[in-house]
């Protein structure tokens, strides 16, 4: 029982310690002013701030988490689909779109086969319509966080 504890003492003295050490310096610089109190607020402002406008931070969070993951879905999606418009380009030009070497390290990562391109575009569509869902959940719910201008 002892010897967990003490391995959990162990493992976390310094964090804490350099996290007490910049807490004592942001406040001994805000205390003496040493920085304009608009650059470095007093750590009791910030936590003051922080109660009154609980309900504005929260929702200006929501707003960049949303952000945030829409951003990373439409990207993984536009990053996984580029190397696979090697098909329909080469069914329309009878080239390759893509380098040589690019076109068969991609081939080699994912098995390529000319007969899958049905369910690659199903999976695309499928990709995209969970896209236009997030963004008009997103559209919906932001209405109420974010104000209109006018």
């Amino acid at each position: 029982m002892r010897a967990p504890l003490l391995r959990a003492v162990e493992s976390t003295w310094r964090p804490a310690l350099l996290l007490a050490a910049v807490f004592g310096v942001w406040w001994l610089v805000a205390d003496r002013e040493l920085v304009a109190s608009y650059l470095v607020p007093r750590p009791s402002q910030v936590l003051g701030v922080l109660t009154d406008q609980w309900s504005y931070l929260m929702r200006q969070t929501w707003v960049t988490f949303y952000e945030t993951v829409l951003g990373f879905v439409l990207a993984a999606a536009l990053g996984a689909a580029t190397p696979d418009l090697d098909k329909p380009f080469a069914e329309i030009t009878g080239r390759l779109l893509w380098p040589r070497p690019v076109d068969q390290f991609h081939r080699t990562i994912q098995h390529e086969a000319q007969r899958r391109m049905r369910q690659e575009l199903a999976t695309l569509a499928a990709a995209a319509l969970i896209a236009a869902a997030l963004v008009r959940i997103g559209r919906r719910s932001l209405r109420d966080v974010v104000p209109r201008r006018r």
